[in-house]
C-alpha cells in the first residue's frame, strides 16, 4: 500500500510539473517584443568555464518583462576560431519508410532503471520534445534519440546520437518527430539540414564533451511547437532540495514513439560538468534535457545511465558559448539565460530612526585641513587652548593697539 500510495503521490507531482513545462514551452513561440530570445555570436573559442555572474537570472522566454538583451553578437569574444564542427546533411526528399524503424537500443545509455520504475507517459506529448531517428546514407535505422527545440529551429542533444563510432562517424539523415504520440504526429516530420557537435567530442569522445544541436531548414515546426530555454544555474541553486529535476523523452523499452517522464526531489550530485540522479532512463532518451521542475529551464542534456546512476552535462556558460558560436555559423539562435554566482541581494526598506542634521565641512583647500586640525577643537570647545588661527578660516580681525580702526 505504501508503493500504490508513492506512485499516486509521485503522479500527482509530475502532472504538476508537466503543466509547467507545458506553460513554459507555450511562451516560447512568440520571439518578438522586449523579451526577445538572445543568441550571443561566439566562434566558440575554448575558455575556461567561468561560474561567476554574467547579465541576468531570469529566463527570456518565461519572464520576458524582467529580461533585457544587449544587441546580439555584441557582447560574446569572437577573436579565436570556432571549436566546432558543423556537418551538412543529406537533403532527403523524405524520411525512410517508417515500416522499416525500430526501437533501437542506445549503447551510450543502456537499461538505467533503478529498482521500481518510476516512469510515467506523457499524452498529449510535450510539442517541443522531439523524437530523433538517424539513419545512414542508404537509409538504414542507426537509432533513436531525444532532442528538444530551443529555438525555432534549432533542437539541443547528445553528441553521440550525431556522430558515432558506431555510426562510422556522421549519421547521414536526421529525422525530427517533435510531439510525437504513438502514431499520432501532430507536427509532422521533419529533415534536419544541419548537424553540429564540438570538435573535442570527435577528438575524444569524452563524455563531458556529449552534447549537439540539430537544425531544421526552416523555423516553421519550432514556431508551431514553442521552445525552452537553456539555463546556466549556480550550484547553489542546483542543490536545493527542492529542486524537482524532471526527464522527458523517448525510451525504447515502451510502446514506440511514446513520451515518458521522471522525477526526484532534487540531484544526488552536483558536479563542475555533470549533474548525477537517480531519475529512470532507458535507451532512447539520450539527448533527452534535465529541466527544473518549477519553470521548465534546462539545466541538463541526458548522455548515459546504468542501473546505480543517471548523468547529464550540466548546462554552464561554456556550453552556452561553444553553442552560440555553433549557431552563429549556422544562422539559428536559441533561448538561454544565465545565473550569478552569488544571487543579487535586494535591500528590504525598513523603518528607521531618522539622523541628526549636522554641519560638515569637506574642501580639498590645505588651510582646511589645518585649521580643522587645530582650531576645530577650540571651536567645538573641547580644547584648552587658545586659537591659532581663528574662530573660522580665513578668519580677519584686528589686535586691540591705540593705532587700530576704532582703537
Amino acid at each position: 500500500m505504501r508503493t500504490l500510495r508513492f506512485r499516486l503521490s509521485l503522479f500527482a507531482s509530475l502532472s504538476l510539473i508537466l503543466a509547467a513545462l507545458f506553460q513554459a514551452s507555450a511562451f516560447g513561440s512568440t520571439p518578438d517584443g522586449p523579451g526577445e530570445p538572445h543568441v550571443g555570436g561566439p566562434d566558440g573559442s575554448r575558455v575556461e568555464p567561468s561560474r561567476g555572474g554574467f547579465r541576468y537570472a531570469q529566463s527570456d522566454i518565461l519572464f520576458p518583462d524582467k529580461v533585457s538583451h544587449p544587441p546580439r553578437s555584441q557582447d560574446w569574444d569572437t577573436h579565436s576560431s570556432a571549436r566546432g564542427v558543423v556537418h551538412e546533411l543529406t537533403d532527403a526528399p523524405a524520411l525512410p519508410a517508417s515500416e522499416n524503424w525500430s526501437s533501437a537500443s542506445d549503447s551510450v545509455n543502456p537499461d538505467a532503471i533503478i529498482g521500481v520504475d518510476e516512469r510515467f507517459r506523457v499524452s498529449p506529448a510535450l510539442a517541443p520534445v522531439a523524437l530523433v531517428v538517424m539513419f545512414d546514407g542508404a537509409g538504414r535505422m542507426l537509432g533513436n534519440c531525444t532532442a528538444q527545440f530551443i529555438g525555432p529551429r534549432v533542437l539541443i542533444t547528445a553528441a553521440h546520437c550525431l556522430y558515432n563510432r558506431d555510426f562510422g562517424g556522421w549519421a547521414s539523415i536526421i529525422g525530427v518527430i517533435p510531439g510525437k504520440d504513438g502514431a499520432n504526429q501532430p507536427f509532422g516530420e521533419w529533415i534536419a539540414s544541419n548537424a553540429w557537435v564540438p570538435a573535442e567530442w570527435i577528438e575524444s569522445f569524452s563524455p563531458i564533451w556529449d552534447w549537439g544541436l540539430i537544425v531544421l531548414p526552416t523555423d516553421t515546426a519550432g514556431n508551431m511547437t514553442g521552445w525552452f530555454s537553456l539555463g546556466s544555474l549556480n550550484t547553489r541553486s542546483l542543490q536545493s532540495p527542492t529542486f524537482n529535476p524532471i526527464i522527458v523523452g523517448y525510451p525504447g523499452d515502451k510502446q514506440w514513439g511514446t513520451q515518458w517522464a521522471a522525477t526526484k526531489p532534487a540531484f544526488t550530485l552536483v558536479e563542475d560538468f555533470e549533474l548525477h540522479y537517480q531519475i529512470d532512463t532507458y535507451g532512447g532518451q539520450s539527448g533527452s534535457s534535465v529541466y527544473r521542475g518549477s519553470d521548465g529551464v534546462i539545466v541538463g542534456i541526458h548522455v548515459r545511465g546504468s542501473a546505480l546512476i543517471n548523468s547529464a552535462n550540466r548546462v554552464d556558460e561554456e556550453m552556452i558559448q561553444y553553442l552560440a558560436g555553433g549557431c552563429l555559423r549556422m544562422g539559428c539562435w536559441f533561448a538561454y539565460s544565465i545565473e550569478p554566482d552569488h544571487p543579487v541581494v535586494t535591500p528590504t526598506a525598513t523603518s528607521t530612526a531618522s539622523p541628526t542634521a549636522t554641519a560638515t565641512h569637506v574642501s580639498s583647500n590645505p588651510f582646511d585641513d589645518v585649521w580643522r586640525t587645530t582650531d576645530a577643537a577650540v571651536a567645538g570647545g573641547s580644547a584648552s587652548y587658545s586659537w591659532f588661527w581663528g574662530p573660522s578660516v580665513n578668519f580677519e580681525g584686528y589686535e586691540q593697539y591705540a593705532q587700530s580702526p576704532g582703537g
